[in-house]
């Protein structure tokens, strides 16, 4: 009966360690396309900036400050956004921005292009990604914009 009991013990424990790799192997594999657009999208700065201030669209600016003078109301719960294009690479920003947990486990910012696996979805997103390829690839185009000013 312990010899039985152990055997169920240790298919449990190598089911989960499998299910921890392959679950991880999955993300990564997904992760490694980020090096480039996604669907060779080009981005534009101008359209992304103009995203990023959508306030139906989960803006940006609820979270973060962005170089933005003329917007009245900038969120202080994430870093600032000023400068981050010399801080981060473009396939940076697009994980940042796809799959944000990956980055920092605690983060709350959501999955901008992420539709599954998600936890406390708006239902408005439910199935659905808060940006299109297009509108990421012109965000992180945008965000890349932003170097720093060297004195």
């Amino acid at each position: 009966k312990g010899a039985l009991w152990m055997i169920k013990c240790l298919k449990v424990l190598i089911f989960t360690v499998l299910s921890f790799f392959i679950i991880n192997l999955s993300t990564v594999a997904s992760e490694e396309n980020l090096k480039f657009p996604l669907n060779n999208l080009n981005g534009n700065p101008l359209r992304g900036k103009v995203t990023v201030r959508n306030i139906n669209n989960v803006s940006c600016l609820i979270c973060h400050q962005l170089p933005i003078p003329d917007e009245p109301n900038h969120g202080e719960i994430g870093p600032s956004l000023i400068g981050i294009g010399s801080r981060l690479t473009k396939e940076q920003l697009r994980r940042q921005l796809i799959y944000p947990k990956t980055v920092n486990a605690k983060s709350i910012m959501p999955s901008y292009f992420q539709t599954e696996e998600l936890y406390r979805v708006s239902p408005k997103y439910i199935g659905k990604p808060i940006y299109t390829a297009q509108q990421l690839e012109d965000v992180v185009a945008y965000l890349f914009s932003l170097k720093e000013i060297q004195d």
